[in-house]
């Protein structure tokens, strides 16, 4: 996951897939200041020795004081 967090953009575990597992939601800030959606979802195995192997950017306009609930 890295370093940098702040309180608008610290992980929300929910179930995306429907699985039954925990997936997470974050927004990620680029290098220019743009919010990115970013959604990990969990692969109920350490693949790769990841627990969340692939993770998927969507949309810019995250930025700012747009929490996740």
């Amino acid at each position: 996951m890295g370093a940098g967090w702040t309180a608008n953009t610290l992980p929300y575990p929910t179930d995306l897939s429907g699985d039954g597992r925990a997936d997470l939601v974050s927004i990620s800030i680029d290098e220019n200041g743009v919010g990115w959606l970013v959604t990990n979802i969990n692969a109920g195995r350490f693949a790769s020795g990841l627990m969340f192997p692939t993770s998927v950017r969507h949309g810019p306009g995250w930025q700012g004081t747009m929490f996740l609930r």
